[in-house]
């Protein structure tokens, strides 16, 4: 089970804090790794000519990731990315992250305002049929 999300921000001893005190990596979280990566640079600006997608709008991704090898460790690790989130509450974008998106993933909330309105619309000129298909569907 994985779980991505965007960061607007982590500038601050208090983010990072926050989230290191919720992961509680100390050998009895559920958990295999919380990690954030930096996205800016190349990755954070916006480029005329980048299509509908060209860059993050936030400047970190942040992934937890565990491996429920019996169905009652799938709670376990669900709590504890629902604790990590609710630590990174301040921190987070509306949008999220492709790479780790599961199942049950609503294809909308992976996009920034107004990027996924304009790819229905280019879907629907230029593959009405839907004859292209990805794991996570432009309606």
């Amino acid at each position: 089970m994985t779980r991505r999300d965007l960061l607007r921000g982590l500038g601050t001893a208090a983010a990072a804090g926050a989230i290191v005190r919720a992961a509680a990596m100390d050998g009895t979280a559920p958990l295999i790794s919380v990690e954030v990566r930096h996205l800016e640079g190349a990755l954070g600006r916006p480029d005329p000519n980048g299509g509908v997608l060209s860059h993050f709008e936030a400047p970190y991704v942040m992934y937890s990731v565990g491996v429920a090898p019996v169905p009652a460790a799938v709670e376990a690790i669900q709590g504890r990315i629902a604790a990590i989130r609710s630590a990174a509450a301040p921190w987070l974008s509306r949008s999220s992250y492709f790479n780790f998106a599961e199942g049950g993933v609503e294809g909308s909330s992976l996009y920034p305002a107004g990027a996924y309105e304009r790819l229905t619309e280019i879907r629907a000129e230029l593959d009405p049929d839907g004859v292209f298909r990805a794991k996570h569907a432009i309606d």
